[in-house]
């Protein structure tokens, strides 16, 4: 299993070159202002009116590809011999994206009238210059189960046209590959609050049972692990779990009885994170 290193921002190396693989930045729609009137860049103006509007996708996708190329002209250009070969040996991934469930509004495609469009379209010179893409996925027993086993709920909304088979057949053609890696995964977080469940809970069988599972099975956070890694990770090259903590703490007064993160006080692995471990060291 790999690690990767979040960077907001170019990547400088210095001495201390310990990361091969570099995601730049985080879910840029989430963190990037929500309007911008002439937001400057690499000689190039941005404008965008609220957060959906698709005009910040297009910025957000200018922005990470002139990051690449910047990365890039150090890597073959720069006058430090040790610079150029240190930057040789990073691999760039994609920023991962807040992950939507529905389109965005292009005001451009036909002016006078709101034209909504999958918002990958407007990344896709951005994920076939750095052939290497991150992104997070959170499904939930009660939306995305079918026969026991949690739901891709980000695959369909992956253009079939080309992002689909990019991730399927590894390769964007012309010699070129290509590879996916998953950066967060677990139930969806919002959920989990609104149902009074960790990621310790059984789902669909301890109290409050207000949130029936989709499917009718009872789910534990560690099968589901297993049955997405299995089946519907999607050629993803690593799947990281991420919400390590219960959301149960704050909200109930319980002053973190309820944590779900992966280890126990006496130093005993909690049952997701066993089943996520042997996952990758069985």
């Amino acid at each position: 299993m790999k690690s990767t290193c979040f960077v907001h921002g170019p990547v400088w190396v210095s001495f201390w070159n310990w990361f091969r693989h570099i995601q730049i930045h985080n879910e840029p729609n989430l963190e990037w202002v929500n309007t911008c009137t002439n937001c400057t860049w690499w000689g190039k103006y941005f404008t965008w009116t609220e957060p959906y509007d698709a005009r910040r996708y297009k910025a957000i996708n200018a922005w990470y590809t002139n990051v690449y190329y910047e990365v890039q002209n150090r890597m073959n250009n720069d006058p430090d011999p040790n610079v150029r070969a240190m930057l040789a040996q990073i691999t760039l991934w994609t920023p991962s994206m807040l992950s939507l469930y529905s389109d965005i509004n292009d005001y451009e495609i036909n002016p006078g009238y709101v034209v909504h469009v999958n918002y990958y379209e407007y990344l896709q010179q951005m994920i076939r210059n750095y052939r290497r893409f991150s992104y997070h996925i959170y499904p939930n027993p009660s939306d995305d189960a079918v026969n026991g086993i949690l739901q891709h709920n980000q695959w369909s909304r992956f253009p079939s046209s080309w992002l689909q088979q990019w991730i399927t057949n590894l390769t964007i053609g012309g010699g070129y590959d290509f590879a996916s890696q998953i950066t967060e995964f677990g139930w969806d977080g919002n959920t989990m609050k609104r149902c009074q469940y960790t990621q310790n809970s059984l789902w669909g069988q301890d109290p409050p049972q207000t949130c029936p599972t989709r499917d009718g099975y009872m789910h534990a956070f560690e099968n589901d692990i297993v049955g997405f890694m299995n089946n519907q990770r999607h050629n993803a090259e690593s799947v990281t779990v991420w919400i390590t903590s219960g959301w149960l703490d704050s909200n109930n007064g319980n002053s973190g009885v309820d944590r779900a993160g992966g280890i126990n006080s006496d130093g005993s692995y909690k049952r997701w994170f066993d089943a996520y471990r042997n996952q990758y060291y069985p």
